[in-house]
């Protein structure tokens, strides 16, 4: 089963070097969580009766709605995150080979709700979502000092929704 991550995946920021006022480490998109057996059972017996209840309605759009949203969850679950390379220096933050320059960048915030520590950074624009960077709660201070240099903090506020939802959904 693919529960358990990639060995390159597992401790996202062990190999994190600060050097001359950057970082660069390499870790998962996203934090992987296990969920137990009745969760999947759960899912299925969830798509059954909204499946009949729409047979009974003759619905049959519907039907093929739900049986590829119970597809998608249970593919998505069993995933495991690829490890992607993170670097923050004073020029620039980049995610493997996408550099985002301080001036294409709003404010950033940092969050710790879950196991490892968030950093989001919201980009200049409309309809652009923030940038979504895992870290280790250790190094979360050096590179808020960082950060701070080149963007403002925004303080109040948390997680994303997405990112509340798939921890509630067990899909992160």
């Amino acid at each position: 089963m693919a529960d358990a991550l990639s060995e390159d995946v597992k401790s996202p920021v062990d190999e994190i070097t600060p050097g001359k006022s950057e970082y660069i480490w390499k870790g998962p998109i996203y934090e992987k969580t296990s969920v137990p057996a009745w969760y999947y059972v759960v899912l299925v017996l969830l798509a059954v009766a909204l499946g009949a209840g729409f047979y009974f309605a003759n619905q049959p759009l519907s039907i093929v709605v739900v049986a590829a949203a119970l597809l998608f969850l249970l593919v998505h679950a069993n995933e495991v995150p690829r490890a992607h390379r993170y670097s923050i220096t004073d020029e620039s933050i980049a995610i493997e080979d996408t550099t985002f320059d301080y001036h294409d960048l709003k404010s950033f915030w940092i969050s710790d709700a879950g196991r490892l520590a968030t950093l989001y950074v919201e980009q200049v624009g409309r309809f652009v979502l923030p940038l979504s960077i895992p870290l280790k709660p250790a190094d979360a201070p050096g590179i808020r000092t960082m950060l701070r240099r080149h963007l403002p903090e925004s303080r109040r506020r948390g997680d994303l929704l997405i990112d509340i939802m798939a921890r509630l959904t067990g899909l992160s």
